[in-house]
């Protein structure tokens, strides 16, 4: 079960945990890498990805 945020909004969990399996051996020296790595993952996906799982 999710755990609840008032910050973080019910439809951004399911985008998280998509994001959790990709990142679970990433180790990241800088904002810049994690930023790179992100915008990496995100282009990667189709829009279907998006329009589907969020």
């Amino acid at each position: 079960h999710p755990l609840y945020s008032p910050d973080i909004a019910p439809l951004d969990y399911y985008l998280f945990r998509f994001m959790e399996h990709g990142l679970a051996k990433q180790r990241f020296q800088s904002y810049k890498d994690t930023k790179n790595w992100i915008d990496w993952w995100t282009a990667s996906k189709e829009e279907l990805f998006f329009l589907e799982n969020l």
